[in-house]
């Protein structure tokens, strides 16, 4: 997987295993800052994905998964916009790169026996299309963004001895998060949930990260 390093506010880094130098950094920032920091970014991250469609303004037959895709993607970054800012409880994390260039983005909240993912998007260049990247940004892409944020939810709630991890999943992501990272259904809440354990990461989102 790629080297990850863990930020905290103070801008300490937290010792790392692998010899190489982390390609990804993961940092938590005040709610006070998401206005500067993020919110401008995702409102880019929506003309970007839309500049991914390309050919498809001039065919519209062409590529219909990857229009569904952007359509989807819009909404949620849209939905940032809703993610409320007053509770001490709510925590926003980012994972940037070497080039603290922002690639993916969690907000969650943290109860009294879970935590549960609010938003969890990537950046535009790393959604899994047909259509090519733009090439000012064919070379920011980085594997894994989302599994990453995913696992350090996981670990923080094993930290708090939270029982268990909550998300909602989007419209096209719910075989990824049953069938690959082995998430349970909870049909009464309408979620998506892992049980939290003392002993690692769940099998199926521990292959995931080790394949980022």
């Amino acid at each position: 997987m790629a080297a990850v390093a863990i930020v905290h506010q103070t801008q300490s880094t937290l010792p790392h295993a692998e010899s190489k130098p982390p390609e990804l950094f993961l940092r938590e920032i005040p709610n006070r800052e998401r206005v500067l920091t993020l919110d401008k970014t995702v409102r880019s991250w929506k003309n970007i994905s839309m500049d991914r469609l390309g050919n498809i303004r001039q065919d519209p037959d062409l590529f219909p998964k990857d229009r569904e895709t952007v359509e989807s993607y819009k909404d949620l970054l849209g939905m940032f916009n809703m993610f409320e800012d007053n509770g001490t409880n709510k925590r926003i994390q980012i994972l940037q790169d070497s080039s603290e260039r922002i690639q993916g983005v969690c907000t969650f909240t943290i109860n009294r026996e879970s935590l549960y993912i609010n938003q969890l998007f990537t950046a535009p260049w790393n959604l899994k299309m047909h259509a090519a990247n733009d090439e000012e940004y064919a070379g920011y892409t980085k594997r894994g963004v989302g599994t990453i944020l995913l696992a350090n939810c996981y670990k923080i709630a094993q930290e708090r001895r939270l029982k268990r991890l909550d998300l909602k999943p989007l419209d096209g992501s719910l075989t990824y998060y049953t069938d690959v990272i082995k998430m349970k259904e909870d049909e009464e809440e309408k979620t998506l949930f892992y049980t939290v354990t003392d002993i690692g990461l769940p099998k199926g989102l521990q292959t995931q990260l080790d394949r980022a």
